[in-house]
């Protein structure tokens, strides 16, 4: 018969253990990070595609000399 997690605070220690060793945040942190990294390129991208149709200030393409 299986024990739901409530009735088995061992099993629930191991697994709390487990998700917060070193390398899980580590990679936790990583991975946050890198989503962060993701947006932020994304928005810088999408403010120059909108500098270059409505010229907002900052985000302006420079002409061709």
């Amino acid at each position: 018969m299986l024990a739901s997690r409530s009735e088995r605070p061992e099993n629930l220690w191991s697994t709390i253990r487990h998700h917060t060793s070193s390398w899980s945040l580590l990679w936790r942190l990583l991975t946050l990070a890198l989503g962060f990294a993701m947006l932020l390129g994304a928005a810088t991208v999408l403010m120059w595609l909108l500098g270059m149709k409505v010229g907002l200030a900052g985000f302006e393409v420079a002409p061709a000399a």
